[in-house]
């Protein structure tokens, strides 16, 4: 036997050992996809679940039980409300928000409001035709239902109020049920709560059933020109794109999983052809 010979010989066992190789690390790559896809998913699913058990110290994403008698109809008993992020300024007028309204009364630490008021709005309640006022423009706050003609005196409750720097006027969408600014105008704030005990923002509300949709638009304030749209669930994004991120890493991972094996099964039918 040549020296050549020798040499081929002593290569040619070597050659099938490395492709197995690369597959099986390939294999172990796309359960690794697979593992973070799933991880993600679940990740996006629990987080606004795993928030509301700790809604009471702050925490946003939070799921929470609203006073319903205080903010219906738009809430209804039973709902729970999904929140959002509230980046700095990204209130809006209309806007159902969690704050702190232990300022008002300490036995109730968290409330359900609307914002109504910004800082340097001023706000009154109510034209001749009961509709309220802000800066001067009317708005028909459709959202409130029917009003009970026994007790239009605290629905229509009058008032008027500048809004100091760094704090919200708000108001209860039940307004003959629910605690708001309104009762607290006389104060040394106008009956404002400041904006930092803002715990969050409403983006969808979560029935009884189980069924999740999102919070209608604050279309009054809308129409006026007193705030502009946000678009459906906005502030959730990051929840949803975890999801779809983690469909698509764990489909990638699942493909290259088949893939390893299908190019092993035909490398095998290969060898045992030759």
């Amino acid at each position: 036997m040549s020296g050549l010979d020798v040499m081929v010989d002593s290569e040619e066992p070597d050659l099938p050992q490395k492709r197995p190789r690369i597959l099986h690390w390939t294999a172990y790559g796309g359960v690794a996809l697979i593992v973070a896809g799933v991880l993600l998913v679940v990740g996006g699913y629990l987080h606004p679940r795993i928030s509301s058990a700790l809604s009471g110290m702050g925490f946003s994403n939070a799921v929470i039980m609203p006073d319903t008698a205080a903010m219906g109809p738009t809430l209804l008993s039973g709902d729970k409300l999904l929140l959002a992020d509230v980046a700095d300024g990204d209130l809006r007028r209309g806007d159902v928000v969690v704050l702190d309204t232990a300022e008002w009364d300490p036995a109730v630490p968290l409330s359900v409001r609307r914002v109504i008021g910004l800082p340097g709005d001023a706000v009154m309640c109510c034209d001749q035709a009961n509709r309220l006022v802000i800066n001067g423009v009317a708005v028909e706050e459709d959202y409130l239902g029917t009003v009970d003609p026994s007790v239009s005196s605290i629905a229509y409750m009058p008032f008027s109020a500048i809004v100091p720097a760094g704090r919200l006027f708000v108001l209860a969408d039940g307004r003959a049920a629910g605690m708001d600014s309104r009762m607290h105008v006389g104060n040394q704030h106008a009956g404002t709560l400041p904006v930092t005990g803002v715990r969050g923002r409403g983006a969808r509300v979560e029935s009884a059933s189980g069924q999740v949709r999102d919070l209608p638009e604050a279309t009054p304030f809308i129409r006026v020109g007193l705030a502009q749209p946000r678009s459906a669930g906005e502030g959730l994004d990051e929840v949803n794109g975890a999801m779809v991120g983690g469909f698509v890493v764990g489909g990638l991972g699942v493909v290259t999983v088949f893939g390893a094996a299908a190019f092993r099964v035909l490398g095998g039918r290969r060898a045992s052809v030759s």
